[in-house]
């Protein structure tokens, strides 16, 4: 397979199904998310992504500077409050460089202080020369006169093509395959931290993940496809454990029920051998190459 370090000559582009999108939502007595705290909090957050080791591998890259991670990797509400510079070592490994935005008639960053962060949101909301795509950062009831939002998001992407490809299109699927892992493995490390646990017949995300600062708490919502692909596997599975388990109870029934266990062993073989007819049906009869796991509950 080919690596994934970027040939100099080759300048890197936005893959378009890959986004990964990060929602906060006030948890406030303001209603407001646009805090100091809480904007430091989502700088916080966010480092898992960007400062992860592999990051600047995958990223898309400056065509001025191919080692250095393009505006376009990283369109964040934090980065209206802080210069986020990306970059790839000699070693391929992510250096990040995080510089607070100072007001220059204070000395002061504009996130220390609900002051500066207001004094910002004005200049950026009065500014849409510089700050075009700011306004997809807030939710509707945001505006250049109502400094306030619940909802706020961050983008994420990740370019191609890798090195080694000609162009997006080329082995696209093998090219996806360590930017989706690298994707999976940053959710991962976010429900670490929040400390999001999956149960025998639960999913990770049906707990909400919190965070908890001086200026009031935020809920925290990510997504992209490979999470969402991720996810869905692990609920799949999921459904496989419960045809199991029915599997199972179904044949200790028909034992408790007849007094045989021979009658509930020949039933569950016929149970089993359904499963290759419904099989045969979906792939050669109606030539649907996904057999959904779900669809074994069909065959009980």
């Amino acid at each position: 397979m080919p690596k994934t370090t970027r040939r100099l000559t080759t300048p890197s582009l936005p893959a378009p199904t890959r986004p990964s999108r990060a929602v906060y939502e006030a948890k406030t007595a303001s209603g407001s998310i646009l805090a100091p705290a809480l904007i430091k909090e989502m700088l916080d957050i966010e480092t898992t992504f960007f400062e992860s080791s592999k990051f600047a591998s995958y990223c898309v890259a400056d065509i001025a500077n191919i080692s250095r991670c393009s505006p376009e990797s990283i369109q964040s509400i934090v980065t209206l409050f802080y210069d986020v510079l990306v970059s790839r070592d000699a070693t391929n490994m992510t250096v990040s460089r995080v510089t607070p935005i100072v007001d220059v008639s204070t000395g002061t960053p504009y996130v220390d202080t609900q002051a500066g962060v207001d004094k910002r949101l004005a200049a950026v909301s009065a500014d849409n020369a510089t700050f075009p795509d700011a306004g997809l950062f807030f939710d509707a009831t945001y505006s250049a006169t109502n400094l306030k939002a619940t909802f706020v998001q961050s983008f994420y992407f990740l370019g191609m093509p890798l090195a080694g490809y000609s162009n997006p299109a080329d082995r696209k699927d093998v090219q996806d395959e360590e930017g989706d892992a690298f994707i999976v493995d940053v959710s991962d490390n976010l429900k670490t931290r929040f400390g999001l646990k999956e149960t025998f017949s639960k999913s990770s995300f049906q707990t909400a993940a919190m965070a908890d600062t001086s200026d009031g708490s935020m809920k925290v919502y990510w997504w992209s496809f490979p999470m969402q692909n991720d996810e869905w596997s692990s609920l799949s599975n999921k459904d496989l454990n419960w045809t199991v388990l029915s599997f199972i109870g179904v044949a200790c029934y028909v034992a408790y029920h007849t007094g045989s266990i021979i009658i509930s062993l020949n039933s569950m073989l016929m149970t089993t051998c359904s499963i290759f007819v419904a099989y045969f049906l979906f792939r050669v009869i109606f030539q649907i190459t996904f057999f959904q796991v779900r669809a074994l509950h069909a065959c009980e």
